[in-house]
């Protein structure tokens, strides 16, 4: 008697596709991404559900928490949508997403948690294939038509001290994060050198070329507006 691979039957995949829309928060107005699947607005439309996407920089970018974990690796469970205040542990919906581990060709969603955003019963599990899946969270993050002045000059200023450690490494000091305001315009640089964080506010007309010159010119430690130190 012989002894072979059970047949596995095709999964049934869906289209993955992202866009994003400017909504009203109770924090304010600003840009939510939004997950469509098969066509449809996943969370708003087909399964009915109050809340709002969360901000396009918090799920696209240098580590997208959106790109699947690969078996052996624990997969991540990621929130997707949070509630219409804006704060995303007052209400959510999370997912858990992986590669499949029977194959790297698609990616699962599954393991759906929905808090405080209204009874419905989500999908078991959502399967998109794995290079139409990437394509589109590549796709999204080049497109960067929704970002307002300031984000585009957080975003530079990000890309240029990644790029050159040298900078902020000259005054013994790494980057937390590059800040925007879209209200005031103006971004926010946050350098750590151990355990004291240090923060400057840079005008609405600085670009991100003006921004990285005065960091290599002067110590943003000595300029900073706020300074924070953690307790030992």
């Amino acid at each position: 008697m012989g002894f072979g691979i059970a047949h596995r039957e095709e999964p049934a995949y869906s289209e993955f596709g992202l866009r994003v829309e400017q909504v009203e928060m109770g924090i304010g107005s600003g840009p939510a991404l939004v997950f469509v699947v098969d066509g449809e607005d996943l969370f708003g439309r087909t399964l009915g559900l109050r809340g709002v996407g969360r901000d396009p920089d918090s799920l696209l970018g240098r580590s997208s928490p959106l790109l699947p974990t690969e078996w052996p690796e624990q997969p991540r469970t990621t929130v997707l949508w949070r509630c219409n205040c804006g704060i995303e542990g007052c209400g959510f919906v999370s997912a858990r997403i992986q590669e499949d581990r029977y194959g790297c060709d698609h990616v699962v969603w599954s393991d759906f948690t929905v808090h405080c955003l209204g009874d419905v019963e989500p999908p078991t599990e959502l399967r998109f294939r794995t290079i139409q899946y990437v394509a589109e969270i590549a796709r999204r993050h080049a497109d960067r038509a929704w970002e307002s002045a300031a984000r585009r000059t957080a975003r530079e200023v990000t890309g240029a001290l990644d790029a050159d450690p040298g900078i902020l490494g000259r005054w013994d000091s790494r980057l937390v994060r590059a800040q925007p305001n879209d209200r005031t315009g103006e971004v926010s640089v946050l350098v750590i050198d151990g355990s004291t964080s240090y923060m400057t506010a840079h005008g609405s007309t600085d670009d991100a070329a003006t921004i990285i010159a005065r960091l290599r010119s002067s110590d943003p430690r000595e300029s900073a507006e706020h300074t924070f130190t953690r307790s030992r």
